[in-house]
């Protein structure tokens, strides 16, 4: 896609026609390191630079939110993470992504914090960056603003609310009105949501794709064909859907690591991420201060489980894992760290 916007100024995924296939956070990046000069071996090295760094937001996260000691697990463990240290050899979405993500998290959380413009522009401007990349973090622009609300029973946070859908806006508007001029129409985000639905619609891998044969490239059909699909399988195989659906594919997402065939030794790390990460989240619903990291894994989680289930998204996820996990480490193994400690480092982050 890079070569070909750079030498035909044609934006399209697969296809010599412009279209919106995927969102053009990636490509774009693609582009402008190729277009000064850099090779596909400078995008390595800058996604290196870039996995490097995002262990400073996440290490300021979890500083914030869970302590001194847990940010230090945290940041241990995410440096020794082995997936994470391979990533930015592949001209992927991961590493790009995971760094645009962490540091919205981190912004989001001190524009909550302070409720000022400023901090509502900049949240809405990060997450814009990282929904080019990615738009399946879109939902997180008006959920922690409305958590905000409802943990305050006030509406004084509207104001930095609606900074924040500016900034968002301000990312996206040449996106939107690059489709509106080149095909026509309005496309949001991409066109290429009905493909991960329809593939997520084959519990286990038992009918082996068959259950969409012949099934056409556009998304509304494909949407259309996975509602059939699913209504079919609730009707004819309930309980296996229902599991599929829940259990089957958070363990095909979470249980297998990304990257782990090429470290076997990956999974004596990764399992214990992943447990403690979600014990230590399911733990912190019932802390404030870390309660919203809480409810962005449940949420982002939710929303992979309509998709086909690829270790790839528990990705950027694996640094949250780590704070929630690190939290969960200390309080088993260090005595219980006070709930507030951590809430109180914002102040001076």
């Amino acid at each position: 896609m890079a070569r070909q916007l750079l030498e035909r100024g044609v934006y399209a995924y697969n296809s010599n026609q412009p279209n919106a296939f995927v969102t053009p956070g990636y490509p774009l990046f693609l582009t402008a390191v190729f277009a000064l000069g850099g090779t596909e071996d400078t995008v390595r090295l800058i996604q290196a630079l870039l996995g490097a760094i995002t262990l400073v937001p996440l290490a300021l996260i979890a500083r914030e939110t869970v302590g001194e000691r847990a940010a230090l697990v945290t940041a241990v463990t995410l440096a020794f993470y082995p997936a994470w240290l391979r990533a930015p050899a592949y001209l992927l979405t991961e590493v790009l992504f995971t760094f645009l993500f962490s540091l919205y998290l981190w912004v989001q959380l001190r524009a909550v914090h302070r409720g000022t413009p400023t901090w509502g522009l900049l949240s809405g401007l990060t997450l814009g960056l990282a929904v080019l990349v990615r738009p399946v973090v879109a939902p997180l622009l008006p959920l922690p603003w409305l958590y905000r609300m409802w943990e305050e029973r006030s509406l004084r946070s509207w104001r930095p609310a609606l900074w924040a859908v500016a900034g968002f806006v301000l990312v996206m508007l040449p996106w939107w009105i690059r489709n509106a001029l080149v095909l026509g129409k309005l496309v949001f985000f991409a066109t290429q949501t009905g493909n991960p639905v329809l593939g997520g619609m084959d519990p286990y891998n038992l009918w082996q794709g068959k259950l969409w044969s012949g099934v056409g490239s556009d998304s509304g059909e494909q949407l259309r064909k996975a509602w059939e699909i699913f209504l079919w399988l609730m009707k004819e195989h309930p309980w296996l859907t229902i599991r599929w659906f829940t259990v089957g594919k958070f363990t095909w997402i979470f249980m297998r690591p990304w990257l782990g065939w090429l470290f076997p030794t990956l999974v004596y790390l990764h399992y214990p991420v992943v447990c403690f990460g979600w014990a230590g989240a399911l733990a912190a619903l019932r802390s404030p201060s870390v309660r919203p990291i809480s409810l962005v894994l449940i949420l982002l989680s939710v929303i992979h489980l309509a998709f086909i289930p690829e270790p790839r998204y528990a990705y950027p996820l694996i640094g949250l894992l780590a704070i929630t996990g690190s939290l969960a480490v200390v309080r088993i193994f260090g005595g219980v760290e006070a709930d507030g400690k951590g809430a109180h480092h914002h102040s001076r982050i």
